[in-house]
């Protein structure tokens, strides 16, 4: 079954974490069962309406885990790899208040991706079950 990691930067920050960890409990148990429940699945059972391939040049082998979330429309944007089974959350990306995923976005996911294939440390497995 596949496994969630997370993106953290040089110093050590986990953006995803933080966000999580600013969530109602009762919102956290939700986003954290929506995540177990894909988590359960195998890789090729991902589908709509909660993941997705991204489309356009700029997103080349990038997907999103869609979630609703206190009324927000979240992605969660990244890849899967380096070794099989594994899915790295590089971007969190609120809809409600940045718009569509643009190509900015996208710049930080590729450059997000790069780093962890340098430095495989640079993404955690956000949540040992």
């Amino acid at each position: 079954m596949p496994i969630l990691l997370t993106f953290r930067t040089s110093t050590g920050r986990d953006e995803f974490d933080e966000w999580y960890g600013s969530l109602s409990s009762i919102t956290r148990a939700k986003v954290r069962a929506t995540l177990d429940d894909l988590a359960a699945l195998p890789a090729a059972q991902w589908d709509r309406p909660r993941y997705g391939h991204l489309k356009g040049d700029n997103w080349k082998g990038f997907h999103e885990i869609i979630l609703k979330v206190e009324g927000h429309h979240i992605r969660l944007v990244g890849y899967w790899g380096p070794i099989q089974g594994q899915f790295i959350i590089v971007l969190r990306h609120d809809k409600n208040e940045q718009g569509a995923l643009a190509s900015k976005h996208s710049k930080v996911a590729r450059d997000r991706r790069a780093e962890v294939q340098i430095n495989p440390a640079r993404a955690k497995v956000w949540f040992d079950a």
